[in-house]
């Protein structure tokens, strides 16, 4: 087992790499930015002891993270993305507001949209820090909302509200989608491909 790694101009000490798993993504990234590729870094992981045991952690983590490499070449869909998802909240709040303002609406319905907003800046946030564990939750998220909406599309005040909500949903859902295909590609539902040895194979 290697004594300590050697990450840019810092040394850690291999045995401690699992010690701090707050930091151990940042480390990842920072392996990635030297020029290892994903592979590289998982298998120089797996010389770790305990492994074994932080398998599932560190190739969770691994294929939702990127370098900075890919993170520039990404650029442009992170911020598509964020401002989609930014006209989604502005809207979705305006419509609370304002129904809240004039006492109409169902209160669970303005909960429930009160919840959506929130939600989606903490989805905001993660694509904000490229943290790419969450684009699955985002093109879960987007089609729910969708049905959601076409439930509320006879109302005639909330029609124009429903139909621009519903092509920026679209517009999420296939951002998010080209986003994790160019940043993370190793990012899939039910983890990277196995080889025969049952080893995760990034590439």
């Amino acid at each position: 087992m290697k004594e300590e790694i050697i990450i840019g101009d810092q040394t850690v000490a291999f045995k401690d790499i699992f010690k701090n798993l707050s930091a151990l993504r940042k480390i990842m990234e920072n392996m990635l930015n030297t020029g290892k590729t994903h592979q590289e870094v998982y298998e120089l992981l797996g010389q770790h002891p305990d492994f074994g045991m932080m398998q599932a952690y560190v190739v969770r983590n691994l294929a939702a993270t990127a370098s900075s490499k890919t993170k520039a070449a990404s650029r442009s869909y992170q911020q598509l993305l964020m401002n989609l998802l930014l006209g989604s909240m502005t809207i979705m709040l305006f419509f609370f507001v304002h129904n809240s303002m004039l006492g109409e609406g169902d209160r669970s319905f303005l909960i429930s949209v009160g919840v959506a907003t929130l939600y989606e800046l903490f989805l905001w946030w993660t694509v904000k820090n490229f943290k790419g564990n969450h684009l699955y939750s985002l093109m879960i998220y987007a089609p729910f909302k969708i049905y959601f909406l076409t439930q509320i599309f006879q109302h005639p005040t909330y029609q124009w509200i429903v139909v621009v909500l519903m092509l920026i949903m679209v517009g999420i859902l296939i951002t998010a989608f080209i986003l994790r295909k160019k940043a993370f590609p190793y990012l899939m539902y039910g983890g990277p491909k196995k080889g025969k040895d049952g080893h995760y194979i990034f590439e």
